[in-house]
């Protein structure tokens, strides 16, 4: 009985063997003739298909947004299958179509069909899934030794002469043509699992459908790889154009098959260059081109470096002819340093910012010291309060406002870590020694990925010094604040938030209608790259960050009751004592301890609280001598302690005696407030300490009547909200006083 038993589970490994041996011929090559495949319209001409594919030991068969899943025509390697789900099995034939939903009462939870194949005797289990809503791109390579595993195998290796096909949504082919080459592309990104692209067509073409005068031949595949929403470079290019940005690009998201594999879902861009379709300024990099002729190999060239009398550094081509006026036609991006020193010609700032010539890649000294010159007298009037220290002239004498506060906005809101340092754009046109700011790229960590906790209220102290620097000069500050409440507040607060998924408003969607467009490719995508992030989970997320940045934008960032506080880099624009430290320093109560400091955590002395009260007076002329021995008769503050006295604001320790670095107290200050109080006429009514707070009973009996009234006026508040206590012998700090006096001088 046991032999029988060991022959029979014996048989059973055979037949299992056998059964993966020919299943493995059958899906081995990806092409349609070895295994189960779909071929899109106009696929046949040029071998597009979508082949079954292993993930994670699954088999796949990834159908784009084009199959009609109710009339769905499948290539069979062999004439027919029997086809079985849930129970039931319908015969099916290669190339002929049948009705797949007919198997399923409803769509699977999780977007997977499960269905077996069967034929010559042999079975398989397969998850059918489909996308939605999405056209579809089809690379076919010309050269099996150098199709994707070539490519993706290190950046900047290129396939030539691929096949391309793109179909719409609708099953209408868009482009059916040769992709002249493709290569890798892309800095971090380029490092993750699935690879950017950049592609170039044989003649122009507007894939995107975007206008006549949109026909470019090089495209962007972007991966999105590290956002789990797949929307947060879209999403910003349509805020770009919102905000009229100039260049701002177009894109649509496309499912990507790469000889008959799924590579999940992209984002097909223009690319961001100078060209008519582009950036559409002079072309200096074809001048160039064209006058240099086609005998100078521009890679030959010598790359020297040179530091001129600015101080600018660079590196330059030696030997590249230029026209005689090259005064605009560049394309300047802001890198950082080991990515810049990389690149052919680059200069960089006296601040140390490094930015790379992108067009003219190949630029002789005088060239570049003339885009080098005109950057740096921007930001040489920046670092100096927007006025250049040489020039005597404003900032916006060499850059365009308007363009550089929108960027700012969009940075700001979505809490780009690249702000101002990489991917950041300018260009210079032609005959305007100017620079403008754009266009934006590069938005696929923003929107709370930069910063672990999504803190939009962080971004103002994680960007570059150029930022910070901007933002601390108030024409920059009120033109961020003009282009926000123009444009950009409502198509946020109004659009991308709205919860309806049919919202739409010159071509900006609600999150609900990305997701809504997105979300069968983006299950595609998931299942491909193994992404466990749920969507709704992740969508509800980017919801939440982008609405609480907007309102730390919109009641913080561009709040000018606090703009007073922004030259003290110590105090967080979201902190709780911003808005008081801002109009105490504004009304010139409270003094910094340096120009950009302000000490907010210091301890206040009581020589510090009678200056502030004095202040606060408005500086009275002083009659009297002071009797305090241990103030010297040059201190700064001895005016304001001879005035506390003579009103009976401070009566000293006694022995002749101020004390005047001596720590304030929480029931000193209340005393203090309470006199300057009564001596501008406030009611001297006699008030109570409500009894909930616990420690009432330490409050100094000379202090209680102070304390009451500082408490009943909102001028105290408990320290702690579950038990509130007075704290009456705790100390103040500079943050502590700054606000009591705002509460006070506003509530009086």
């Amino acid at each position: 009985m046991k032999k029988v038993l060991r022959i029979s589970i014996l048989l059973i490994i055979i037949l299992i063997s056998v059964n993966t041996l020919v299943i493995a011929s059958y899906e081995s090559g990806g092409s349609s003739s070895s295994t189960i495949s779909y071929i899109p319209a106009g696929g046949g001409e040029n071998g597009a298909n979508v082949a079954l594919q292993y993930v994670n030991g699954d088999r796949y068969l990834f159908l784009p947004s084009s199959a009609d899943l109710s009339n769905l025509a499948l290539s069979l390697p062999a004439d027919s299958a029997k086809l079985t789900a849930n129970g039931t099995a319908i015969d099916i034939q290669s190339g002929v179509s049948f009705d797949l939903l007919s198997l399923f009462d409803n769509e699977p939870e999780n977007g997977k069909y499960n269905v077996v194949f069967s034929f010559q005797g042999y079975y398989y289990r397969v998850n059918i899934m489909h996308s939605s809503g999405l056209d579809s791109l089809y690379i076919t390579s010309s050269d099996p030794s150098k199709a994707q595993s070539y490519v993706d195998s290190k950046k900047g290796l290129k396939a030539k002469d691929n096949g391309m096909l793109m179909v719409s949504a609708e099953d209408e082919v868009i482009y059916s043509g040769v992709m002249k080459e493709i290569k890798g592309r892309g800095n971090s990104t380029w490092f993750y699992p699935k690879k950017p692209y950049q592609f170039k067509l044989n003649e122009s073409f507007d894939l995107l459908a975007a206008g006549e005068n949109e026909k470019s031949k090089t495209w962007i595949l972007l991966a999105n790889y590290y956002d789990n929403s797949l929307i947060r470079n879209i999403l910003t290019q349509d805020l770009a154009k919102l905000l009229n940005l100039n260049y701002a690009h177009n894109c649509k998201a496309v499912d990507l098959y790469y000889d008959g594999v799924y590579c999940g879902n992209y984002l097909l861009i223009e690319k961001t260059e100078i060209d008519s379709a582009r950036v559409a300024i002079r072309n200096l990099e074809k001048e160039i081109e064209k006058l240099n002729g086609d005998d100078v190999d521009f890679d030959e060239l010598d790359k020297l470096q040179y530091t001129n009398d600015s101080g600018i550094s660079m590196q330059y081509v030696q030997g590249v002819k230029l026209p005689e006026d090259y005064s605009g036609g560049y394309l300047l991006e802001m890198d950082y340093t080991d990515r810049a020193l990389e690149e052919v010609s680059w200069f960089r700032s006296r601040s140390g910012q490094y930015i790379v010539s992108k067009s003219p890649e190949y630029l002789p000294r005088e060239a570049l010291e003339y885009a080098g010159n005109i950057y740096q007298l921007f930001e040489d009037a920046v670092f100096n309060g927007g006025i250049n220290p040489n020039t005597g002239k404003d900032y916006t004498e060499y850059v365009d406002l308007e363009s550089l506060a929108s960027n700012y906005l969009l940075l700001t809101l979505s809490q780009n870590g690249d702000a101002f340092l990489s991917s950041t754009y300018f260009y210079i046109p032609e005959n305007e020694a100017k620079l403008y700011a754009g266009p934006v790229w590069d938005y696929d960590t923003a929107y709370g990925l930069y910063e672990d906790d999504g803190d939009s209220s962080k971004y103002q102290y994680y960007c570059s010094q150029l930022a910070d620097k901007l933002f601390r000069i108030e024409s920059f500050r009120q033109a961020v604040k003009e282009q926000w409440e123009l444009y950009l507040k409502s198509a946020v607060d109004d659009v991308l938030l709205n919860e309806s998924d049919s919202c739409s408003v010159d071509g900006l969607k609600s999150l609900a209608a990305y997701k809504a467009l997105y979300a069968d490719s983006r299950r595609m995508d998931a299942v491909r790259w193994g992404h466990k992030a749920d969507y709704d989970t992740e969508i509800a997320s980017l919801y939440e960050y982008i609405a609480n940045s907007s309102k730390w934008v919109d009641g913080t960032l561009l709040n000018p009751k606090i703009w007073a506080a922004i030259p003290y880099t110590d105090v967080p624009l979201n902190s709780w004592y911003a808005e008081s430290v801002s109009y105490t320093s504004e009304k010139g109560i409270f003094n910094g301890t340096s120009s950009s400091s302000f000490s907010p955590n210091n301890h206040m002395s009581r020589y510090m609280m009678v200056s502030i009260l004095y202040r606060m007076a408005g500086s009275p002329e002083i009659e009297g001598e002071c009797s305090y021995v241990d103030v010297p008769a040059d201190a700064h503050y001895r005016n304001a302690v001879i005035w506390a006295e003579g009103e009976g604001i401070t009566e000293g320790y006694g022995n002749g005696m101020f004390a005047p670095f001596d720590t304030l107290t929480r029931e000193q200050m209340a005393v203090f407030l309470h006199r300057f109080a009564v001596l501008q006429g406030a009611n001297e009514e006699q008030l109570i300490i409500p009894e909930e707070y616990a420690d009432v009973n330490t409050v100094s009996s000379w202090a209680y009547e102070g304390v009451a009234w500082a408490i009943n006026n909102g001028i105290i508040n408990g320290v702690n909200s579950e038990v509130p206590t007075i704290d009456p012998k705790g100390t103040i700090t500079r943050a502590m006083a700054a606000t009591m006096a705002h509460r006070y001088m506003t509530d009086n």
